[in-house]
């Protein structure tokens, strides 16, 4: 019963977090066209927040590597 019970709860967090990775995505392409998301994505201001992504996703990356996983080691 215990075991049935903590399985439920693991398969509603995964469900929820599914929904939050999922739903913006399916916004966006039930919202916009294709055509114009392709030419949405070339502008200026999204190349800028993509190019700033893709810093911080890398330096969050090393940093990671560098104290997360010593860390992780110690612990």
């Amino acid at each position: 019963m215990k075991r049935a019970v903590s399985g439920l709860l693991v398969a509603a967090a995964a469900a929820i977090a599914l929904g939050f990775l999922v739903l913006p995505m399916l916004a966006i392409f039930l919202r916009v066209p294709p055509g114009r998301l392709l030419h949405l994505l070339t502008t200026s201001i999204v190349t800028d927040a993509l190019v700033v992504s893709f810093k911080t996703t890398a330096i969050a990356q090393v940093l990671i590597l560098v104290f997360g996983t010593p860390l992780a080691w110690l612990i």
